[in-house]
């Protein structure tokens, strides 16, 4: 599945939540970094926007291939390097390591689901739900390779009742990487179009998106 299942799927909540953040990013010279970047979709607006250089990082082939394909379509070659590597973190850790830093860096953490069996109705079904390892070492990572005034936006997946937890890993993962930062912009993913939630689910999953100014 070249959309790596439901993990991997277009959402058209989070990329509206995108198409908001762009106004509050300078893009013109800037060198940026979309850490799996899914088909490349934050990367080439940075590009068409002015970015100067533009690394779209996956670790998925086959979104990789579509990410490369999206770049050539949008004819943003000279600025764009897409890079296919095994682990986005382990490729993260190795940039941090060599000193390589961003003006901008864009984590959009894969979802990961795992069984919960408490978990009798939901979004999801019975026993699954998504999980929130993986978002501060992230966020750790990504503090690690952005350089300082530069801006650093994450993508969440959590409950609508606890969008909070997104600010709160946030805070985290600055604190493992010893950095600090100013919150730009969040954006719940909620519009007059989105589904909502039935009366019989424990909980409701949303895309939260953040954009801190680090110092």
């Amino acid at each position: 599945d070249a959309h790596q299942g439901p993990q991997g799927h277009w959402n058209y909540q989070l990329e509206a939540l995108r198409e908001e953040l762009m106004d509050h990013i300078p893009a013109a010279g800037a060198t940026v970094l979309d850490a799996w970047s899914h088909v490349g979709q934050f990367g080439n607006h940075m590009a068409k926007r002015g970015a100067a250089e533009v690394v779209l990082l996956e670790e998925s082939l086959a979104l990789a291939k579509l990410s490369r394909d999206n770049v050539v379509k949008n004819k943003v070659e000279e600025q764009c390097s897409v890079l296919h590597r095994g682990s986005v973190q382990d490729e993260l850790k190795s940039m941090a390591t060599s000193g390589i830093r961003f003006n901008c860096v864009s984590l959009n953490v894969r979802v990961r689901f795992q069984r919960y069996f408490k978990q009798r109705e939901g979004q999801f079904g019975r026993w699954f739900k998504p999980t929130l390892k993986g978002y501060a070492s992230a966020v750790t990572l990504g503090a690690q390779v952005t350089s300082r005034g530069g801006y650093l936006c994450v993508a969440f997946y959590l409950p609508i009742r606890d969008e909070h937890w997104a600010i709160s890993l946030v805070k985290d993962g600055l604190e493992q990487a010893n950095r600090s930062g100013s919150l730009v912009w969040q954006g719940i993913g909620l519009s007059p179009t989105a589904g909502l939630a039935s009366s019989a689910m424990e909980d409701s999953w949303t895309p939260i998106l953040v954009c801190i100014r680090l110092h």
